[in-house]
């Protein structure tokens, strides 16, 4: 598997100006397309899919306390005998029948539990960490789309550049060869020209391997892989906007919301704790109904309203035990927001950087092709050899591949940043 640090491209992801150029009728919005097919596609975002349901259904099951329940109980009892009580007179009154059945209705209200109000609380709040770590996966994918996205961009127009070298290095080895014939060029100048065939020819299939393995990783991510030639890379090079207006948007990043999200729900569990002294109050209303009645009837009814209070040492040390937690929270969040501005101001501060890369790259290229043409001049008049060619040839490739690494590196550092923030990636 062939990787990228969102720091650097390896320098086999250069691309040549003018390849990148002539294939500018491919589709802009090519990386768009992939970054949205992620979301249905990568297996990591279905996985934490599956979590988010499980979390809203969880809280769903704590809601489910605050309503009333109903509950019916039936039994029978065979006796071993029949006890009557014969009053006179009064009718006979059984005490115990022979077959007796017994059943209830129960119907209970809870007024004011404190307990169940925090598992509740808690458990959207988790579910809203959850919906948020979600998102924190969704920007990692779309992280790893993007680098992926511009290895396969860098190493296409590669593979082009590097079979144009192998052909150019061909009509070189000609050129050295009719030299030879005249005398005026060795045999080693004909081996050194022909060295430079397969080094090219080396430099395409490196090219190639990217190509492949950045198309995997694109269709292991969105289930498609980018068909066609590359767009071309923005020769741009114009400062972002100031990094003041990217910080603001640290706080509403799906890691920090996620914390933010857990420490709520640590804050609840601590002033749960807090107030487990408050009792549990609950209103029932039940109906009995028995053939063992006795003096009594048949059929009675009770309403009323039940306290219950539960101290216990445990509960105490538990309220230790969330304050910490609940402190332990506080400190995440922090942690979490951090980062966040840490990571724009890291991708903030790597474009200019890269900006400045793609300058000198450009002005290394000028040089590069000027020298190139004057050794074309020289070789023509006899004022240089063979090597001077060679070596002037591959100084402008390298030069021309370096200015387009530079050029990928800066597109890939912009998308990063938005990402970063926050915001909507574009090629």
């Amino acid at each position: 598997m062939v990787t990228m640090s969102p720091g650097r491209l390896s320098p086999l992801l250069a691309v040549i100006p003018w390849l990148c150029a002539a294939s500018s009728t491919a589709r802009a919005d090519e990386l768009a397309e992939l970054l949205a097919a992620a979301r249905d596609a990568d297996l990591s975002l279905r996985e934490q899919g599956a979590q988010i349901e499980l979390a809203d259904a969880q809280a769903r099951v704590e809601r489910a306390a605050r309503y009333p329940s109903l509950t019916v109980r039936a039994g029978y009892v065979r006796n071993q005998r029949e006890v009557d009580v014969l009053i006179p007179g009064l009718d006979a009154a059984v005490l115990v029948p022979l077959d007796q059945v017994d059943g209830e209705v129960r119907l209970e209200v809870p007024l004011l539990d404190v307990q169940t109000s925090s598992r509740i609380e808690a458990a959207e709040a988790d579910a809203d960490a959850g919906r948020a770590r979600g998102a924190a996966v969704a920007v990692d994918v779309d992280r790893a789309v993007v680098v992926a996205y511009y290895q396969w961009v860098a190493g296409t127009a590669l593979v082009d550049a590097a079979e144009l070298a192998e052909s150019t290095a061909q009509d070189t080895v000609e050129v050295v060869e009719g030299r030879r014939d005249a005398g005026a060029a060795s045999q080693l100048d004909v081996a050194r020209a022909q060295a430079d065939v397969a080094w090219a020819w080396q430099r395409r299939a490196d090219a190639a391997l990217v190509v492949a393995g950045a198309r995997r990783e694109l269709r292991t991510r969105t289930g498609r892989a980018p068909e066609g030639p590359a767009p071309a890379l923005p020769a741009d090079t114009a400062a972002e906007a100031p990094l003041d207006t990217w910080l603001g948007d640290a706080d509403v990043m799906p890691d920090v919301r996620a914390a933010r999200a857990a420490h709520r729900a640590s804050e609840v569990a601590a002033d749960a704790a807090e107030l487990s002294w408050i009792p549990t109050v609950t209103a029932f209303a039940a109906e009995r109904l028995t053939n063992a009645s006795g003096f009594g009837e048949r059929a009675t009814w009770s309403v009323g309203v039940t306290a219950t209070w539960r101290l216990e040492l445990e509960t105490l040390r538990s309220a230790r035990v969330a304050d910490a937690g609940e402190r332990v929270g506080a400190v995440r969040l922090g942690r979490a927001a951090q980062a966040a501005r840490d990571r724009i101001t890291d991708a903030w501060d790597l474009i200019d950087a890269r900006r400045a890369a793609a300058d000198a790259a450009a002005a290394q290229v000028a040089a590069a092709h000027e020298a190139l043409d004057v050794a074309r001049v020289r070789i023509r008049g006899g004022l240089a050899t063979p090597l001077d060619l060679l070596g002037a040839q591959r100084d402008a490739f390298a030069a021309d591949v370096e200015l387009v690494q530079a050029r990928a590196e800066l597109a890939a550092a912009r998308a990063l940043l938005r990402l970063a923030a926050g915001r909507e990636v574009t090629p």
